[in-house]
């Protein structure tokens, strides 16, 4: 009976947990942003931003072309990944 109790309270904080961390919203782990400037041939000095992951989450691909308006999204969205690892961490 007592490993019941256990359990229950075990899902029960789980539980709670999980819902905790959809309310906060989406978050990436193992991802950085990176500024690039464009190769080969190209004639201009704009750089532009990628998201870099180190598995292929992005439709198959580690790395993922950004707007200029998406990069806080993302870097939001690390952070909560970075806040996530360590409190899992712990």
């Amino acid at each position: 009976m007592y490993t019941q109790k256990k359990l229950q309270s075990a899902l029960d904080a789980l539980i709670t947990e999980r819902s905790r961390v959809q309310s906060e919203g989406w978050y990436l782990q193992d991802c950085w942003l990176v500024q690039v400037k464009p190769g080969g041939t190209a004639r201009t000095n704009h750089l532009y931003w990628q998201i870099r992951s180190r598995r292929a989450i992005f439709n198959g691909k580690k790395l993922k072309h950004l707007k200029q308006n998406e990069v806080d999204d993302y870097r939001a969205a690390i952070a909560r990944g970075r806040q996530r690892f360590t409190e899992s961490a712990q």
